[in-house]
């Protein structure tokens, strides 16, 4: 049987700016075939859940996987506090900036509500260079290490 190449498109290109070795991503796609993943998978966590594009919230790694920016909505607010808790670890001492794209200044507003006090976020303002070219307001949040 020929080896499957266009599966996992997401989880392929997940593994290659790592510089993962071919045999390690054959691997991946060996469990997220036989686990019967989402098409959309990018990783397995411990736990053996998949994670798919809709987790992934870092801007820079969503244009790696050919995506748009993750847009902050009420909606999504709790899953975005959750993955900047859970998948960024400041380092001690320093400085973790990220950007939250909003679909509005409503929206923006409400995430600046959210963010502003939590323990370990050291600032949020909005970002307006930023918001002159996405056409978007986009806050940015600092975490402090």
């Amino acid at each position: 049987m020929p080896a499957q190449t266009d599966d996992y498109q997401y989880l392929r290109e997940f593994y290659r700016p790592w510089g993962s070795a071919r045999y390690f991503i054959n691997e991946r796609l060996r469990e997220a075939r036989e686990s019967n993943a989402p098409a959309d998978a990018v990783r397995r966590d411990d736990d053996g859940t998949w994670k798919t594009i809709d987790d992934i919230f870092s801007d820079n790694l969503r244009r790696t996987l050919g995506l748009p920016p993750t847009i902050v909505t009420p909606d999504n607010i709790g899953k975005v506090a959750a993955w900047l808790k859970n998948e960024l670890t400041p380092v001690p001492g320093g400085r973790h900036v990220y950007l939250l794209h909003c679909a509005d200044i409503k929206d923006a507003l409400a995430t600046w509500d959210y963010f502003n006090g939590r323990e370990g976020v050291h600032m949020v303002d909005l970002d307006r260079p930023l918001e002159r070219i996405t056409d978007r307001p986009v806050l940015r949040v600092v975490l402090a290490g």
